[in-house]
């Protein structure tokens, strides 16, 4: 095993999203990091339910495991040394336990450790809307140094698929321990590449040609169209069909078009 600044512990707790977690850990399986992975009760269930893995696959995964309920674990010590720890995803229940030392499982007496030696903690929060019970935990946290890190895509770096807003949040996470991956750009790379991808002149294009439409569309009245009776040379009464526009001009001007 390695020392503390190559650990990181890895909570994932019953919010949805349980992907961004199981991606989590297939990347850091490839850097020097330890990863200690402990799963909530609802956690392994919404895992079950939203990914084709089980929880024996996914806890292949890390380099270490650990049972919900098993509070004797090493990662419940403050004498075990890490980086810091990340719930990912992190259920709105996990923020009120954690926010109020409810150390009922091992998940949220871990993440209460990190915060007694003031290491590094982020909660990938998901959860919408957000009630004022919900942002009072999260405000209350953040105070405490905790990082509120919801997982709101990023649409700058054109995604295709869910794969890719995916890979891109745990991406973000990790930059968050500043662990970067061999052959991954680090955050100022990717930066960089952001700004020069959105000062390219076909994307400078694009976002002219959206903007122009925007607001043609502002500026024009609804052109929708409405029956009209209107008698031809005979006599006859026949409908036909005017715009809105036309006939606010009509009225306007007292004369027809």
């Amino acid at each position: 095993m390695g020392n503390g600044s190559s650990r990181l512990i890895v909570g994932i707790s019953g919010a949805t999203g349980v992907i961004l977690g199981v991606r989590l850990l297939q990347v850091l399986q490839d850097s020097k990091v330890e990863t200690h992975l402990v799963f909530s009760k609802w956690g392994a269930r919404t895992l079950i339910h939203e990914t084709p893995y089980n929880l024996e696959q996914v806890q292949k995964m890390a380099t270490r495991s650990y049972a919900s309920q098993d509070e004797g674990a090493v990662i419940s010590s403050g004498s075990f040394l890490t980086r810091g720890m990340v719930v990912c995803p992190c259920s709105v229940r996990s923020v009120a336990a954690i926010a109020n030392g409810h150390g009922d499982n091992l998940l949220h007496r871990a993440a209460d450790v990190v915060l007694k030696e003031r290491r590094k903690l982020v909660l990938v929060v998901r959860e919408t809307p957000l009630s004022d019970v919900h942002l009072e935990n999260m405000l209350k946290l953040s105070r405490m140094g905790v990082t509120i890190f919801p997982p709101v895509p990023a649409f700058y770096n054109h995604p295709r698929t869910i794969d890719d807003i995916v890979a891109q949040t745990v991406m973000r996470i990790l930059d968050q321990f500043d662990i970067l991956n061999e052959g991954k750009p680090g955050r100022q790379e990717r930066t960089t590449r952001k700004a020069e991808t959105l000062e390219s002149p076909r994307i400078q294009s694009r976002w002219r040609r959206l903007s122009r439409r925007y607001f043609q569309r502002c500026n024009t009245p609804p052109q929708r169209t409405v029956s009209r009776p209107k008698e031809d040379s005979r006599g006859r009464t026949t409908s036909v069909h005017v715009s809105i526009q036309r006939l606010a001009n009509t009225n306007a001007t007292g004369t027809a078009g």
